[in-house]
């Protein structure tokens, strides 16, 4: 095998390692907006908390998870980057 060769597999091995890190921050944040959606209902459906309450936390949930998206979809770029620079 040549240096490129061996190269090209380091960078195959380091970006599996950042696929598996962020696929696991992705679970996380997905699971979480799954989650928060189904007690925001259920909590809806029991009238628990009014039209206002729901509104306000389908609103949190949204800025939430793009926060979160943008944020892990920056830090991989910059991973990636930085890997086969």
């Amino acid at each position: 095998m040549t240096k490129q060769d061996i190269d090209l597999q380091k960078i195959q091995v380091l970006e599996s390692s950042y696929q598996g890190w962020f696929n696991f921050k992705a679970s996380l944040v997905a699971g979480t907006i799954v989650g928060t959606i189904i007690l925001i209902a259920t909590m809806q459906y029991q009238q628990i908390v009014n039209g206002y309450g729901v509104g306000v936390g389908y609103a949190v949930l949204t800025l939430a998870g793009f926060y979160f998206i943008s944020g892990m979809k920056k830090h991989m770029k910059n991973i990636l980057v930085l890997s086969i620079a």
